[in-house]
């Protein structure tokens, strides 16, 4: 489980950062802080780690409750990171749905949902309006983000067959018993 520990944590730390930026390309008043930066690439490498433990039981065959590891990250949606969370639940929900149509239609109205709500608040005082050259990049960043984690959250949300962990915790006493 290591190394997806380790892909999460670098994976979370990219989206991070992504996110760091599109944050700064539609900020009214784009400040920088070390403090805020840190504590955003930090929680969401954290976010990463935990999503790659699911990963790694999912595919592990080990127990369901490892679902609930990234449950601490959710401090990423709190605040402005709320515009996020219907492009983000919608992707992460589409992992369930069996028809290809169906799971584009959710996720696309997930994101459309977050870039609405992105450009209505925008629009809301055109006086604080950014300059056409950052508000695209910025959107377009933020959509990336939205589809990101919520690939990322789909694993919570994926099949899960513990069966093999099951089989595999089961086996040394049988071996024991047999021998």
């Amino acid at each position: 489980m290591i190394p997806w520990l380790g892909r999460g944590f670098a994976l979370g730390v990219l989206w991070g950062t992504i996110a760091r930026l599109f944050m700064r390309l539609l900020a009214d008043t784009p400040e920088f802080s070390w403090p805020g930066t840190l504590g955003i690439l930090g929680v969401s490498g954290l976010m990463g780690a935990a999503l790659g433990l699911v990963r790694a039981a999912r595919v592990g065959g080990r127990r369901r409750w490892w679902r609930l590891a990234p449950l601490p990250t959710l401090v990423l949606f709190a605040s402005p990171g709320t515009l996020l969370l219907p492009g983000v639940v919608a992707t992460a929900a589409a992992a369930r749905i069996p028809s290809a149509a169906v799971r584009w239609t959710v996720t696309a109205v997930g994101v459309g949902t977050t870039l609405g709500l992105a450009t209505w608040l925008t629009w809301q005082d055109v006086s604080r309006l950014r300059p056409i050259s950052a508000y695209l990049p910025g959107l377009s960043l933020m959509t990336l983000c939205a589809l990101l984690a919520g690939l990322a959250w789909g694993e919570v949300f994926r099949n899960w067959s513990p069966a093999a962990g099951r089989a595999r915790e089961a086996r040394p006493a049988a071996v024991a018993a047999a021998g």
